[in-house]
């Protein structure tokens, strides 16, 4: 029979530098070789790391105020979503329930895009899935907990769709692009994950599709 995989035989090894160190000069080199301009990405929030003499939090301004004309939501509503990604993070700088509203203001799209279509247009896992929605929902209560309220109807709406969207209501997980998948990133692992962290009581729901993964 032939070999299903590549073995992994390599001896482990260490940095030869703390991590903290070999990411500050990863992102030093994001800066210097893409800096902030008029079409540009967005960091991430880290806490208090100063990279280029700023926090963080400056580059994620700097990066934010770059003009990218309309965006709209087209096939991705995961956090590959520039248009859900751009608002959410806009939300959560601005700490501003306005911006929260903004960001709910996608919801009709995410939970019901095309009625006319046999075929739902979006899938349910994180990268280009509801999944992904579903974080950036939880993100904005992480960081305006006073909109928690605001967000918790969406919450429970995204979440309900993406368990409808699974292949059956026992074990079997989802589908993303005709294939059953199990990792973080386009699987049933990645999508429990975001259900179980958004709602905890979704748990005892998701038991079986758990057990039915960790048993491959």
């Amino acid at each position: 029979m032939a070999q299903e995989h590549i073995p992994n035989d390599q001896p482990l090894r260490s940095f030869g530098h703390e991590a903290l160190e070999l990411m500050k000069v990863s992102l030093k080199h994001v800066l210097k070789t893409t800096p902030p301009q008029s079409t540009c990405g967005v960091h991430e929030m880290l806490g208090d790391i100063q990279v280029a003499g700023h926090s963080l939090m400056h580059w994620t301004r700097q990066y934010l105020e770059g003009d990218r004309g309309k965006v709209n939501i087209t096939t991705r509503v995961g956090i590959s979503s520039k248009k859900l990604f751009r608002d959410a993070l806009t939300a959560c700088l601005s700490k501003d329930e306005d911006d929260v509203t903004a960001f709910l203001s996608n919801m009709p799209i995410v939970l019901d895009p095309y009625p006319a279509l046999e075929k739902d247009p979006f899938g349910s896992e994180l990268w280009e899935g509801r999944a992904g929605t579903l974080y950036f929902l939880r993100l904005m209560r992480h960081y305006i907990p006073q909109s928690a309220a605001l967000l918790e109807g969406s919450i429970a709406q995204v979440s309900e769709e993406i368990l409808l969207d699974s292949i059956d209501q026992d074990e079997r997980g989802w589908m993303f692009y005709d294939l059953e998948m199990t990792g973080a990133g386009h699987g049933t692992i990645g999508i429990i994950t975001q259900l179980v962290v958004a709602t905890p009581s979704l748990a005892t729901r998701l038991k079986t599709k758990l057990r039915d993964v960790l048993d491959l």
